[in-house]
């Protein structure tokens, strides 16, 4: 068995608060921007503003436009596509008041429903996954409602309305 020294036991306690200190820094990381590379950004920014009700976006020069959601920046950047080049593999989420209307919103404006609104797979909330005309993967996420008085078992089962394909 080692034996512990004084002086082994204090750099082990000064390297645990050098982790704890680098762990606090990490904590004040945030996402500020999500960009989705894409032929015509105009297009899908037109997507995304008729399926979340947005405004005008911002431009940042000829080949890129974009929205500011809650703090994180959503922006489309103008790429020249090869047909031999690989996806970009992403998958937005987006927290919203209500899952299932927002994915209606999302199909009338033109997205695949990837998977209609759930509330089985994830406890206390309903998920929905939807396509954009790139194919970039939109979940969306909300509370599940609460149940009706007197009905606990039918909880989040299944309740949204179902988006057709």
């Amino acid at each position: 068995m080692p034996r512990v020294t004084r002086r082994s036991g204090s750099l082990a306690a000064a390297r645990v608060r050098r982790l704890a200190d680098r762990a606090g820094r990490l904590r004040e990381v945030r996402i500020a921007a999500v960009l989705l590379e894409t032929t015509d950004p105009e297009a899908l920014a037109a997507f995304y503003r008729a399926a979340l009700g947005l405004g005008e976006p911002e431009r940042q020069g000829p080949d890129h436009v974009g929205y500011t959601l809650s703090g994180t920046y959503l922006g489309f950047e103008r790429v020249a596509r090869r047909d031999d080049a690989p996806r970009p593999a992403a998958s937005i989420w987006l927290r919203v008041e209500d899952a299932a209307s927002v994915c209606a919103a999302f199909c009338a404006a033109g997205a695949d429903v990837e998977m209609a609104p759930d509330g089985t797979c994830s406890p206390g909330e309903t998920l929905a996954v939807v396509r954009d005309p790139d194919g970039n993967r939109i979940g969306l996420l909300s509370d599940a409602p609460a149940p009706p008085a007197g009905r606990p078992d039918q909880a989040s089962a299944g309740n949204s309305p179902a988006v057709d394909r």
